[in-house]
């Protein structure tokens, strides 16, 4: 008995060993390998009414990589100008948060550069966001007498933005074993992410479901509503919305695998909505779709994509000046 559970020790050692030495190896061998998490300690509870938001002048990190936050509770602008400036408010999820790549390299950073004498951006975007919070904080800011404030009002709009249910996680959230074991797995073990990505197109996978909510007339009806109710805080020539494709559609004929940027164009049409799909660009680009993205993601844009992102809104002069 006592030699069958001294086997059995043994091993569970080796196998950890192993497991160890393979996470130290692709931590050093894959830099494009990005773990995922959020520090609770930059979001306040209920800032836009059931919504969080981010907490004034709070530091931590976002999938690896720190973030700042600014006293006004807008991710940190690191363009200081003494001119008089046009205000732009910007809206988004992960994406336009920038996850997974320094600060200064996201497209809001980017942009926020190259216009810095005549433009000030402030970004409310946080991992999570959808459409239902997109409007709370509209109304919020509405309440607040700040939304008079902006020129021009920006919406990166992400396809799993069109959700019912609230998608940011706060800290009172309760997690069972098994999702609190893959929750540590995701924030910190690179060799996780880099088998996952290898052991399934995560990319494919994520648009056949998001593709999904473009298909529920009841996620439609809500989708609409909620800009409708947007519409009625902020006059239509003041919004733009920016589609925001993933890797997979790139990948693949994007003119046959684009049913949620048709949706949303319908819908903004007729509200008189001025909308950019991204995604035809973004297609001719000299990189591979893949380049674009984060590892084994295919929703998140690495350094590079939020080049290209930045690139197209400038030429296609997105921002007003």
């Amino acid at each position: 008995m006592k030699k069958a559970l001294y086997l059995i020790f043994y091993n569970i050692i080796i196998v950890v060993v192993i497991l160890l030495l393979l996470e130290f190896g692709v931590r050093i061998f894959s830099s494009n390998i990005v773990t995922q998490g959020t520090d609770q300690s930059i979001l306040l509870e209920n800032r836009y009414y059931s919504t969080p938001g981010l907490k004034p002048n709070s530091e931590g990190y976002v999938f690896g990589k720190e973030i700042h936050v600014n006293e006004f509770g807008f991710l940190r602008n690191a363009c200081v100008s003494k001119k008089k400036r046009k205000k732009v408010l910007f809206f988004g999820d992960s994406v336009t948060m920038g996850v997974g790549v320094d600060e200064d390299s996201t497209f809001v950073a980017r942009l926020q550069q190259h216009y810095c004498d005549s433009l000030e951006i402030d970004n409310v975007a946080l991992i999570g966001y959808n459409i239902n919070d997109y409007e709370r904080i509209i109304k919020k800011m509405k309440e607040e007498n700040t939304l008079s404030n902006y020129d021009q009002i920006l919406f990166f709009f992400c396809l799993n933005d069109n959700y019912l249910q609230k998608a940011v996680k706060g800290a009172a959230d309760q997690e069972t074993v098994f999702s609190s074991l893959f929750t540590a797995l995701k924030s910190s073990s690179y060799l996780y992410i880099g088998l996952k990505g290898l052991a399934s197109d995560r990319s494919k996978i994520y648009y056949d479901f998001d593709r999904a909510l473009y298909k529920d007339s009841i996620l439609l009806h809500n989708l609409d509503s909620k800009i409708s109710s947007i519409v009625e805080f902020v006059s239509s020539d003041k919004i733009s919305f920016i589609l925001l494709p993933y890797e997979y559609q790139l990948r693949e004929n994007y003119s046959k695998n684009n049913l949620p940027q048709q949706e949303m164009q319908g819908m903004l049409k007729k509200k008189s909505i001025v909308n950019f799909d991204i995604a035809p660009s973004l297609v001719k680009s000299t990189h591979e779709a893949n380049d674009l993205y984060l590892y084994a993601d295919g929703i998140h844009f690495s350094s590079m994509g939020h080049c290209e992102v930045a690139k197209y809104v400038i030429e296609n002069k997105v921002l007003h000046q």
